[in-house]
């Protein structure tokens, strides 16, 4: 995919925190948005955690929704 990302390259995962979440070398991903107050994370990255941030209402005039309850 290489550092072009749109729209519909993202996914998003809701899930209640029961379980760990692993996210692969050379993923899109965004950080992790708790709904609970208060939360604690064990945080692993690998030798090299380079970041490229998207501004999705700036470089494509939309916003992302998460489905689901909440």
């Amino acid at each position: 995919m290489g550092d072009e990302i749109t729209p519909g390259d993202v996914m998003a995962f809701r899930f209640d925190g029961t379980r760990g979440l692993y996210i692969h070398p050379d993923v899109w991903h965004e950080g992790v948005f708790p709904l609970a107050p208060r939360q604690r994370f064990l945080d692993r990255h690998g030798r090299v955690h380079a970041r490229l941030g998207v501004e999705f209402p700036d470089e494509f005039g939309c916003r992302l929704l998460v489905p689901g309850g909440g």
